[in-house]
């Protein structure tokens, strides 16, 4: 199966890299793992995601549409930046869609990978590449404009955890704003990690649970706004009438599960109870989908922070005794959801994979 040899290219350079001293070839066998995921990304057919032939296309016909960029973004469109960069590959790059579905899978595949790298020290880089691979990737594939604005806000989310540096993420943060306006939560990030008050937290944590038992009053106050106004059909469902997934509640489970449990208690140092506070909001956001069908995404800034901390705080410097127990029943689990998800259930769209550029139908 494609993606099955896919992910394990990917996974085996990951790993090869991983105690490699000299750093032009450590970047080397990085690029050797991003390869893989660029050309079955970048080079499927249209009919693989759901969401292909959606905002992505009508912004690539909107593109041809308008030659001077300033009669582009004065158009009643979609986030400003995202168009922007599809006006550039059409008329810079290459004025077809592959080229449009080929370098906006590259920036989403490029950016995971540029914050993989920065978090090398701190996160096991084969294992994040793994869960990319099985708890991503494929939704990426569909979900083109919200994947760009997750890759920046964890990139940038390295300078906010390594390094306390707020304004480098807050930046790449907005900057992710223009390409998909939810990202505007991930926000929350900054008073978490950065200042780090057991207070501020719960008070944190509280106040996402009352926007999720309030959130019919909420989401009227909050699509009163303009530049948010078109969430207004999730208030009431409609076409993205909510649901409870069993697959991804479960997911969750297991990933906050195995960071609460098996964390030496030495190491529960205010990182940890932040990065914990951000679990919990993020389990609780993942919930909003009983409203409406999409409105979980909105936790999905917080869920890909478990690229980085689960094999901080899991295998990194969890109990010794439980590494290899942990690490089974994650990758157990991930590959069976994954399965299940995506090839049993054929959730968004990629699966069966047909390319025609690769010769895959």
């Amino acid at each position: 199966m494609i993606y099955i040899t896919t992910f394990s290219i990917s996974i085996f350079f990951a790993f090869f890299s991983e105690n490699l001293k000299n750093r032009f070839a450590k970047i080397g066998m990085l690029f050797l793992s991003m390869l893989p995921l660029l050309l079955i990304g970048g080079l499927k057919d249209t009919t693989v995601g759901a969401d292909t032939m959606a905002y992505p296309f009508t912004s690539f016909t909107w593109a041809q549409g308008y030659v001077p960029i300033s009669e582009y973004l004065d158009g009643e469109m979609i986030e400003p930046l995202y168009v922007l960069i599809v006006w550039f590959i059409v008329h810079f790059i290459g004025n077809d869609f592959q080229s449009v579905l080929f370098f906006t899978n590259a920036f989403i595949v490029v950016f995971f990978y540029l914050g993989f790298y920065r978090y090398r020290k701190f996160a096991p880089l084969p294992y994040a590449v793994f869960l990319f691979c099985f708890l991503f990737y494929n939704n990426f594939l569909s979900m083109t404009r919200q994947g760009m604005a997750e890759a920046l806000v964890f990139w940038g989310s390295s300078y906010l955890v390594l390094e306390k540096k707020w304004i480098p993420f807050v930046i790449t943060t907005v900057i992710a704003f223009f390409i998909h306006k939810s990202a505007v939560a991930a926000l929350l990030m900054v008073p978490c990690i950065y200042i780090h008050n057991r207070k501020l937290n719960n008070w944190i944590v509280i106040g996402v649970i009352f926007v999720f038992l309030a959130y019919s009053t909420v989401m009227k106050y909050f699509v009163s706004f303009d530049m948010f106004d078109k969430y207004e059909q999730y208030q009431t469902g409609e076409d993205y009438e909510g649901f409870f997934s069993i697959t991804e509640f479960a997911i969750r489970g297991v990933l906050l599960t195995s960071i609460v449990l098996l964390i030496q208690k030495g190491k529960m140092d205010d990182l940890y109870k932040s990065i914990v506070t951000i679990f919990i909001c993020e389990f609780v956001f993942n919930l909003f989908q009983v409203y409406s069908r999409f409105m979980g995404r909105i936790g999905y800034y917080y869920y890909v922070m478990y690229l980085a901390m689960v094999p901080h705080f899991t295998w990194k410097i969890g109990k010794k005794k439980w590494k290899g127990l942990s690490l089974f029943v994650i990758v157990a689990t991930s590959i069976a959801i994954w399965w299940w998800v995506y090839i049993e259930n054929q959730s968004a769209n990629t699966y069966p994979y047909v390319s025609k550029i690769l010769g895959i139908q």
